[in-house]
């Protein structure tokens, strides 16, 4: 695709709940089933404010390194749908339940927690995001180009448009 846009994101920030059910889903529809935008999603839980959000993030992280990419994408969504229903308490066990039904052993999503291996990438990816200045959630880049909060579609849409037409 010829615009990667890199969103930083935490699965507990009702923003971020907002930007992917406005902006996300239309840049879906619009640019990136036709192959125009590729998405990539980092995670910068937010852990002062969101207590669930990093093992939310791990668990999230296990489901991608077990089930893959549309695995992934549909529990993302799934995961922001029911935000409210997640707690600290419930949250991986639930991530876990919505991946079985996907057809993702929950051992194998526990095993990859229990390694450690998903905490260091979602720590890695938070880390790069305060280094890039994504302080807040959602928080993207266009090629490059920063776009900070839940933008709406037509902020994304006229930089993704300004990068298309370079």
């Amino acid at each position: 695709a010829p615009v990667t846009m890199v969103v930083y994101e935490d699965f507990e920030c009702p923003f971020c709940k907002r930007f992917e059910e406005g902006a996300v889903s239309q840049i879906v529809s619009n640019y990136v089933d036709s192959g125009q935008v590729k998405i990539v999603w980092k995670d910068r839980p937010l852990t002062q404010l969101h207590p669930w959000a990093k093992p939310g993030a791990v668990a999230m992280e296990c489901v991608y390194r077990e089930g893959g990419n549309n695995v992934f994408w549909n529990l993302k969504d799934e995961v922001f749908s029911n935000q409210n229903q997640l707690s600290t308490s419930n949250a991986q066990s639930q991530i876990k339940s919505w991946a079985a039904e996907e057809g993702v052993s929950e051992s194998a999503i526990q095993n990859c927690i229990d390694s450690g291996d998903a905490m260091s990438e979602v720590e890695a990816d938070s880390m790069e995001g305060q280094e890039l200045g994504a302080s807040g959630t959602p928080t993207s880049f266009v090629n490059g180009q920063k776009l900070v909060g839940a933008q709406p579609y037509s902020q994304f849409e006229s930089v993704i448009e300004e990068e298309l037409n370079n």
